[in-house]
């Protein structure tokens, strides 16, 4: 019935970063829904590619090999160069394409409706998580010798179920949180985009897959975003952060590069 349904109509799947084994559940869904829809236009929009260098994941990309080249009109668009390179060189049957994250083009409310007020830390929990727990700790003794004890938490990752209608709703109280700060750290790619959007002074470390460095590319010319690798860079790169002299994100720098899925979507 939902085939039926759906008929001849193009299929657009939502971005993310679950190609790959790194989420392995998603990635089943999607070689499931690529080979039960053979003729249909499919375009999946900006991901991040991950496949694990062991045998198993050796195995998987074969897998995904075999059934994304199969498909006669598949796009796959990706969100960083990494990614972009592997999809090319993996996928030769498939439309390849890099485009930003789609959230660096969401138009929000920068202007925080009361004045801003302590660090706020977006921090991973889960199996992309490059930080260890000494070094989360570190990270929050360090935050405390620039603030008077003001330091919040907060993700952006939620398992609450959020109906279709309250969408927006949370989305606006996230942001909010981070319109709120003075200064964000964060090792979520969408903590920073988050921060970015707000214009909110903010320093992001890497996770495993290098999702977070790839994207910070497209924004490194927000001089209140910096993105580092150690903890040792932590005082240089707040001190460049908290100087920053324009604090405004550019949604025309970024919006050439959307260009190609435009068309591919017209």
């Amino acid at each position: 019935a939902f085939k039926f349904w759906i008929g001849k109509r193009d299929i657009l799947v939502h971005g993310g970063g679950f190609i790959g084994t790194l989420w392995i559940q998603e990635e089943y869904m999607l070689r499931n829904m690529i080979k039960f829809f053979p003729n249909n236009k499919i375009v999946v929009l900006p991901q991040t590619i991950t496949y694990s260098d062991d045998a198993i994941g050796k195995k998987e990309l074969e897998i995904s090999k075999k059934i994304y080249n199969a498909h006669k009109d598949l796009t796959i668009c990706t969100r960083e160069h990494r990614s972009y390179e592997f999809g090319k060189k993996n996928f030769e049957n498939v439309n390849v394409i890099e485009i930003p994250d789609m959230v660096l083009q969401m138009r929000v409310n920068n202007e925080p409706a009361k004045p801003r007020n302590g660090i706020l830390l977006c921090m991973r929990a889960d199996h992309e998580k490059k930080l260890s727990n000494e070094e989360q700790d570190q990270i929050y003794e360090m935050c405390t010798k620039y603030t008077d004890g003001n330091i919040s938490y907060t993700d952006t990752f939620d398992d609450a179920y959020v109906s279709k209608e309250g969408r927006f709703k949370a989305v606006d109280h996230k942001l909010n949180e981070f319109r709120g700060a003075e200064l964000v750290i964060t090792d979520r790619l969408h903590g920073m985009v988050f921060a970015a959007l707000t214009c909110t002074p903010c320093i992001a470390f890497g996770n495993t897959n290098g999702k977070i460095k790839g994207t910070y590319f497209w924004i490194q010319n927000c001089n209140y975003v910096k993105y580092i690798e150690e903890i040792d860079d932590f005082d240089d790169a707040l001190k460049e952060v908290l100087e920053s002299s324009t604090r405004k994100y550019d949604y025309n720098h970024l919006a050439k590069e959307y260009m190609p899925l435009i068309g591919i979507l017209k």
